[in-house]
């Protein structure tokens, strides 16, 4: 319900009289409560008693800039004449996926060029920043990777926690593996002898520079050959895109079918290196 009562009261002694203004003040009238308070068309309709197709007609004649859809709804959800339709409530499990599987599809259906023409927007968006905009996200993303580093990264946790929903004995962050190595791996299934290493964009791209991207690999395949020479099995999971819950369920569903497979038949040894995830 539009309320005038939200109008100044210099604005509401102005719209009573709104039929002797003169152009000059009509101006002013409409400009401050239009513009300036943010009032609706509808609001100073009622507030002085006229159609608000002429009030409309009256903006627009005197070179008031109507608010397009978009504008007048942030402005109507932010003075509270209206409430945001999803504000206060939570999605379930069931439509959070459906809007992650369309999200994905839609993603999956862009032609090179699109995807060219989304990767050119964000780069501008990043030029366009300030400095201090960017070392504020440089800061946010370091410290992420830092607590990754301690408490694992998303994807870890989730998949730590499915196995473990899935009656499997797993060992989150486990060191020392292998005897005397100063060696740890994301996820030890112990019963199994199955190492779980869940690889992130820093272990396939330089985006922390090509000195760590090359201190990274040479580091994975160390831990590979030490794993693998003790005859234990190890799942590297790659995650390069963003993790969507698709994304998330798609890789799960491809663990646990590894991981039922190798209790089924253990590995041969030169079958015992498994990638699963994006190529």
């Amino acid at each position: 319900m539009n309320n005038i009562n939200s109008l100044s009261s210099s604005l509401l002694k102005q719209a009573k009289n709104y039929h002797q203004l003169n152009t000059k003040q009509k101006t002013k009238f409409l400009t401050q409560a239009y513009i300036v308070e943010g009032a609706s068309y509808q609001t100073i309709a009622d507030a002085t008693g006229i159609n608000s197709n002429k009030i409309i007609r009256d903006a627009k004649l005197l070179g008031i800039k109507s608010r397009n859809r978009s504008e007048a709804q942030a402005l109507a959800l932010k003075s509270g004449r209206h409430k945001h339709p999803t504000q206060g409530t939570q999605r379930s499990q069931e439509v959070k996926d459906k809007i992650s599987e369309t999200r994905a599809e839609a993603w999956l259906e862009l032609t090179p060029e699109e995807r060219e023409r989304f990767a050119e927007i964000g780069k501008q968006q990043w030029k366009n920043m300030s400095e201090d905009e960017k070392k504020s996200l440089q800061r946010a993303a370091g410290d992420a990777i830092r607590q990754a580093s301690v408490d694992g990264s998303k994807l870890e946790r989730f998949l730590c926690n499915s196995l473990i929903q899935a009656g499997y004995v797993v060992e989150f962050h486990k060191e020392r593996v292998i005897q005397n190595q100063n060696l740890q791996v994301d996820m030890w299934l112990p019963k199994l002898r199955i190492a779980i290493e869940v690889d992130g964009p820093s272990h396939w791209s330089p985006i922390w520079g090509q000195k760590t991207l090359s201190r990274n690999q040479r580091a994975d395949v160390q831990k590979t050959g030490l794993i693998l020479s003790k005859g234990m099995v190890l799942i590297r999971v790659r995650q390069k895109q963003d993790i969507s819950e698709k994304f998330k369920r798609d890789i799960l569903d491809k663990l646990l079918n590894t991981i039922r497979q190798i209790e089924h038949t253990f590995p041969e040894s030169g079958d015992r290196h498994i990638i699963l995830g994006d190529k």
